[in-house]
């Protein structure tokens, strides 16, 4: 029914309906982006606008059906189907036009972004395209700094991308990243991070950037650079992640309001499942500065064997992945998941129990399986649902072997 209703509506009706919907306040902060004065480009906008409303219906209408937004799921809305396809094809039509008009690239940098957003909903889109087109036209303008600081209200869209490229890296092969990513240096990172504290990843900006660091190490190895060589990096990265003190971070972000004790919660999850992205994903030579944390180095320590190293590195992990349930599935917050805010530590939390009991990987599930069913929000849990049971079921246990092709997991 929803399908053929959405059908039933004309082209200009549709378009009466998303200028409405947008109201004088919506847009005129599109036209602040890149319309202003710009008559023309508005439609490109409001295209973007009904084709992001469409692709948030069916992914919601998948979801009260307990299937995946994907074309063949529902035979019956694909009319709706039909007209997402139509309006995305609008707006990429409408986005090649301005991108050779430089007055329109706060246009252009909003639909790259809404597209790579709309991917997020449904899965079988090319969102990891739209984030390189991103970074394209970055630096066909100059790069990020020429362009945030000739547009500062575009920032909000840095901090998007930046967040969508650096946590969709981590969850895909060490041999298949989002190259383009290094575009940007940390410092921009934290810049545009530090923009907001965002609702789908309440991360502290010290810890967002480890995770990019240990992603490089990564990277790095599976081009074959030797772990020794990267030794020194390893350890700074762990240092820096051992200072971070969730009880003591004290940033304010006006449009985080939780009180504090939810926000150190938050902190510790992500500080807890940061540490286990190192332990997991790392060779051992790697993993071990992180594995050691909190130990006072010992001068008269006999350097270990292999066999040591290893298994001091799989008793860390044990360690901290207990903690890190003890908060994500049996905290007393458990609300605080309503919102998708520790969807990766969930993730990580999988990988981390791929040898647990099998109560304990389906209280795993069942928390996916409920951020999956948010009314708000992006197939993410439904990745992480699909990614860990046939992980789990392949008796695998390294997290390149989990994330064996790109895939996002936020809300």
């Amino acid at each position: 029914m929803h399908g053929l209703e959405a059908h039933s509506v004309t082209l200009r009706s549709r378009h009466t309906f998303a200028t409405a919907l947008l109201g004088e306040g919506t847009r005129a902060l599109y036209q602040e982006y890149g319309v202003v004065g710009r008559r023309d480009a508005l439609p490109a906008i409001e295209h973007t606008f009904i084709m992001s409303m469409l692709a948030d219906r069916i992914r919601a209408i998948c979801r009260e059906n307990g299937v995946l937004p994907q074309r063949d799921a529902l035979p019956g809305i694909e009319p709706l189907w039909h007209s997402f396809q139509v309006y995305m094809t609008y707006t990429l039509a409408a986005l090649n036009s301005e991108l050779a008009d430089r007055f329109l690239i706060r246009s252009s940098l909003y639909q790259i972004a809404s597209l790579m957003f709309t991917g997020f909903h449904i899965p079988d889109l090319p969102w990891r395209s739209h984030i390189r087109g991103f970074f394209a036209l970055v630096r066909h303008h100059g790069g990020f700094q020429a362009v945030v600081d000739s547009i500062p209200q575009a920032i909000f869209l840095f901090h998007s991308v930046a967040i969508a490229v650096t946590m969709a890296n981590a969850t895909s092969p060490a041999t298949d990243q989002i190259a383009q990513a290094k575009e940007w240096t940390e410092t921009q990172y934290s810049q545009a991070y530090d923009y907001s504290l965002s609702d789908i990843l309440p991360c502290p900006t010290a810890l967002f950037l480890c995770v990019g660091r240990i992603t490089n190490l990564r990277v790095a190895v599976a081009n074959g650079v030797s772990p020794a060589a990267l030794l020194v990096s390893a350890e700074r990265t762990s240092e820096k992640l051992n200072l971070f003190d969730p009880a003591c971070w004290t940033k304010a972000f006006s449009t985080v309001p939780e009180p504090r004790k939810v926000r150190t919660v938050y902190d510790t999850a992500f500080k807890l499942a940061t540490i286990l992205y190192a332990l997991l994903s790392l060779p051992t030579e790697l993993s071990q500065p992180f594995a050691k944390m909190g130990q006072k180095p010992n001068p008269e320590r006999k350097e270990k064997s292999k066999q040591q190293q290893v298994s001091e590195v799989n008793q860390a992990r044990l360690h901290y992945r207990k903690l890190l349930f003890d908060i994500v599935v049996l905290g007393k917050r458990r609300a605080s998941l309503v919102h998708g805010c520790l969807c990766w530590p969930l993730a990580v939390l999988g990988i981390a129990y791929h040898d647990g009991p099998a109560e304990t990987k389906a209280a795993i599930l069942t928390v996916a399986d409920e951020l999956r069913r948010v009314p708000v929000g992006s197939s993410g849990p439904s990745n992480i649902l699909f990614t860990l049971s046939r992980f789990w079921a392949s008796g695998k246990t390294r997290w390149d072997e989990c994330f064996d092709t790109p895939v996002h997991v936020l809300l």
